[in-house]
């Protein structure tokens, strides 16, 4: 069957998970990352295939108690099937936290949150005092990456791509994290899939490399059916097992109870960052200054070594003191004190594979070149961007 593009529709930067109202009128679009410190969803008017408007989703304040922060990574939507509203999932990045900023240091346990929103559909607006911030309540969890509701709309599917669980939460506006259930699932579930009759959820879990069929007959005892492995991994042994190290924050060897993991800032693999500054002090991140924005870590897998912003690491495998110092970890290798041997490849399988995952990555194909030059349509824009980019008034 061959497809075309019958309109291009222009939303802001990174769209990302789509949801379709049952009428088919209106389609919901999230955006990955917040613009200007808001969260964004978009609404497309099917019928004009145009933009109606954008629900703006704002910075969350609590910064001191370590709950608030930026909502972004906004990875799934998911709308109610019996009223106006819908859930959004994403994180709160603390980024607000940091001695200069607001008399309190960064953590491991604040840095972000795993968040479901509520939206009015109606309106157009968050439901005030609705925000349901699992990391909170209960076990700690990270990233989350699908939501979907059962068809009653009583109780819905909260999935968490880092620390490899999901969660089953009763439906409210009060922002009371109603955990029915925690199931664990194989490594890295990124999407859901629900039965007509909300009895079997079907996950993709990335990093395992397979399809986990679970049964949720009693939701309070979720049952993993079926796991169905795909049937050539493309990459070597060690390379998919650095990734499988990148994305759990299962393992206390990198984080305890779960909070964090290289996955959580470094997105998509590491070839997206999370477009955030961080403040972290001196006994945290030691080799890098304190004000700190994620980069990609595609542009590292490129160019290293050196690594770091200042290039003070040699190799990957230097990260097991950021595991050690900031992430709370007990870290991958056996030796306990410090300073860490100047040598430190061959002495962790894990950090081993975390430099074959990290030096594997690529940097995507830019959508506005086309091969080594900018495409025809932007062709006029580009020649005025390197104008400005070498222009001494530029400062």
């Amino acid at each position: 069957m061959k497809r075309s593009v019958i309109k291009k529709i222009p939303v802001k930067p990174f769209p990302f998970a789509l949801a379709l109202d049952d009428k088919r009128r209106s389609l919901y679009v999230t955006h990955f990352f917040a613009h200007n410190s808001v969260g964004l969803v978009s609404v497309i008017g099917t019928d004009s295939c145009e933009l109606q408007r954008e629900i703006h989703l704002p910075e969350d304040n609590d910064i001191v108690g370590g709950a608030g922060g930026v909502f972004t990574a906004i990875s799934s939507i998911a709308l109610h099937p019996c009223a106006p509203r819908a859930l959004v999932v994403g994180v709160h990045a603390n980024v607000r936290r940091g001695l200069s900023q607001s008399r309190h240091a960064l953590s491991h346990k604040t840095t972000m949150q795993a968040v479901a929103r509520v939206l009015d559909l109606e309106k157009g607006e968050e439901v005030p005092r609705s925000r349901i911030i699992s990391s909170f309540s209960g076990q700690a969890v990270a990233m989350p990456s699908a939501v979907a509701f059962l068809p009653s709309g009583k109780h819905f599917i909260d999935v968490y791509s880092v620390s490899h669980d999901f969660k089953l939460i009763a439906y409210n506006e009060r922002g009371i994290v109603a955990e029915r259930t925690l199931f664990e699932l194989p490594a890295c579930p990124t999407g859901l899939a629900l039965t007509r009759d909300g009895r079997t959820i079907f996950f993709n879990c990335r990093w395992a490399r397979s399809i986990a069929q679970v049964t949720i007959a009693d939701i309070r005892r979720p049952n993993l059916a079926h796991k169905v492995q795909i049937t050539q991994e493309p990459w070597d042994e060690l390379r998919a097992f650095g990734a499988h190290v990148f994305h759990n924050s299962r393992d206390t060897r990198m984080t305890p109870n779960r909070w964090l993991a290289c996955g959580c800032c470094h997105l998509d693999g590491g070839n997206l960052s999370d477009n955030l500054v961080w403040e972290f002090t001196e006994n945290q991140k030691p080799s890098s200054p304190r004000l700190v924005n994620t980069k990609p870590l595609s542009i590292t897998g490129w160019s290293a070594p050196p690594i770091l912003i200042q290039g003070t690491y040699r190799s990957v495998q230097e990260e097991e003191k950021f595991i050690r110092s900031f992430l709370g970890g007990s870290g991958f290798l056996r030796e306990k004190g410090t300073p860490l041997s100047a040598e430190l490849a061959g002495k962790s399988r894990e950090l081993d594979g975390l430099a074959a995952f990290i030096l594997g990555l690529k940097p995507r194909l830019s959508p506005h070149m086309d091969g080594t030059l900018p495409r025809v349509e932007i062709l006029d824009s580009a020649r005025r961007g390197r104008r400005l980019f070498t222009s001494s008034r530029v400062g």
